[in-house]
């Protein structure tokens, strides 16, 4: 697959394949939001925290809800991040 979502899944493929870009909902938790910091620090592997709540990054995969989910996919995550970067102003990750 291209994507894997859920905490344990993503440390998973964190761990065990190549994790292009992970992405965390704005209402992940503190714990969640510092664990994943530190491994896409670690890993050397882009983080975006994105706008949107975890109900809506679910939607956007196809779950209820979604607090952290990992791209797989180097021209997906590569997509991901060219969109996110020109709605939020040009900015980067």
């Amino acid at each position: 697959g291209k994507l894997a979502y859920g905490e344990i899944t993503v440390k998973d493929a964190v761990f065990n394949k190549h994790v292009a870009l992970i992405l965390l909902s704005s209402d992940a938790g503190n714990s969640l939001k510092r664990t994943f910091e530190r491994l896409a620090k670690e890993k050397n592997i882009p983080l975006l925290v994105l706008p949107d709540d975890k109900k809506s990054l679910g939607a956007a995969i196809g779950k209820e809800m979604c607090s952290v989910a990992a791209v797989l996919n180097k021209g997906l995550a590569d997509s991901i991040a060219a969109k996110a970067a020109n709605q939020i102003g040009g900015g980067h990750i």
